[in-house]
């Protein structure tokens, strides 16, 4: 499994979505997204491919207590006071995840 680190600043805005939100079970999913891209016929019949969202590492915040029945502790691992799931992609992955703060929005380095 890749090594999961969490900057200072991602702990800080992390902790800032969970007060906002008052979330109750709060975890932090990390994984791979496989992008998104979807197709449209032009006049003449040719397909058109536009990408929605390019694939890559994502990092969300969700509160679980809206899922009831699956387990927190169960599910997830404990760092820095913040619980964290990590999806098979990740934990497959080799190298480390740095799950940090670009633009405002929670992002994720991947290194070998």
């Amino acid at each position: 499994m890749a090594q999961i680190v969490l900057s200072k600043q991602a702990q800080v805005q992390i902790r800032v979505e969970i007060a906002k939100a008052a979330m109750t079970q709060p975890v932090v999913q990390i994984g791979w997204w496989k992008g998104w891209k979807d197709n449209y016929r032009g006049a003449n019949g040719e397909v058109h491919w536009h990408t929605i969202q390019e694939p890559g590492w994502t990092a969300v915040v969700a509160d679980w207590a809206k899922h009831p029945g699956i387990s927190v502790e169960r599910h997830t691992v404990e760092m820095d006071g913040l619980r964290v799931l990590a999806d098979a992609q990740a934990q497959a992955a080799a190298g480390s995840l740095l799950v940090d703060v670009h633009d405002g929005q929670l992002c994720i380095v991947h290194s070998d």
